[in-house]
């Protein structure tokens, strides 16, 4: 799962694949280019309020206490809507769940 967050927090920051990696190793540039559609094809499957959600907490470092007031409901339904929204991602993609355990 924490692979996952951080491939959030990294979609921020958008590589040009056409650039070669620091390393020289290309694969490294197709790797993250392959990541981040992993990404995109997973918040694809969620509905918009649940990337918001995430969006704000795991992206931009808000806490549920301040996602919750964003989003008009309370500290604990922020918790317990990332909580299903946590196992949905982990059940849709249990490779990322795998190599977050790696």
């Amino acid at each position: 799962m924490n692979a996952f967050i951080d491939r959030v927090r990294l979609r921020k920051r958008e590589t040009n694949l056409e650039e070669p990696a620091h390393n020289g190793r290309g694969e490294d540039v197709v790797d993250s280019g392959l990541n981040r559609i992993m990404v995109r094809q997973a918040l694809a499957r969620l509905e918009p309020d649940q990337v918001r959600m995430l969006y704000l907490v795991y992206g931009e470092g808000y806490s549920l206490e301040e996602a919750g007031a964003r989003l008009g409901m309370t500290e604990e339904a922020v918790k317990q809507r990332l909580k299903r929204v946590r196992a949905r991602l982990r059940s849709a993609f249990p490779e990322m769940n795998q190599e977050a355990r790696k």
